[in-house]
C-alpha cells in the first residue's frame, strides 16, 4: 500500500506543478536514454527498466492513455515528467483502486485513474502538523547509564 502511495504523493506534492488549467506538451521520445543508467532503491538499472518500473507503479501498466494525447510510452511519460512538467498535473495517469481511498480522496468511484491535482481531500483525510515535531537530542539519551570496565584480555 505504501509503496503505491509514494508516487501519488511524489506527484501531488512536487513542486514543478503549478495549478492551473494548461496543456502538455510531450518531451522527444528518445531511445538514447535507454542506456543511461540511474540509481533506484539501491539497484543500478537502465533508464528505460526504470521508467517502465515506474510507470507500472503510477498507471498500473507500462503506458499510459491520456486522452488529448493517446497512448504514451513509458519512456516519452517519464522523460515528460521530468523535462516539461507543466499540465500534467490535471492528466489522469494516476491509478487509485481501493474504493475506501477514493472515497477519502474525494474521487469519482467509476474512474481508475486520477490527476496528480484533483478536489480537496474529505475532512476525515489525516493532516500533517504544520511544523514538525524534531526530536530533542537529550531525549535520546537514557535516563540512566552504567559503565563498566573493558573487559580484561
Amino acid at each position: 500500500m505504501i509503496r503505491t502511495l509514494l508516487p501519488l504523493l511524489a506527484l501531488a506534492f512536487c513542486p514543478l506543478f503549478v495549478q492551473g488549467e494548461t496543456s502538455v506538451s510531450l518531451a522527444e521520445n528518445n531511445p538514447a536514454y535507454d542506456s543511461l543508467i540511474i540509481q533506484h532503491r539501491g539497484r543500478l538499472k537502465p533508464f528505460l527498466s526504470f521508467a517502465q518500473e515506474l510507470t507500472a507503479s503510477l498507471t498500473g501498466r507500462t503506458s499510459v492513455s491520456v486522452p488529448k494525447l493517446g497512448k504514451i510510452s513509458s519512456r516519452q511519460l517519464i522523460l515528460s515528467l521530468w523535462l516539461q512538467p507543466t499540465g500534467w498535473e490535471n492528466e489522469p495517469i494516476i491509478l487509485v483502486e481501493d474504493p475506501a481511498l477514493q472515497k477519502t480522496l474525494n474521487l469519482a468511484p467509476d474512474t481508475r485513474h486520477f490527476p496528480p491535482v484533483s478536489s480537496p481531500p474529505s475532512p476525515n483525510w489525516p493532516t500533517l502538523p504544520a511544523k514538525p515535531k524534531l526530536l530533542e537530542p537529550l531525549a535520546l539519551i537514557p535516563k540512566s547509564l552504567t559503565l563498566r570496565p573493558p573487559p580484561k584480555l
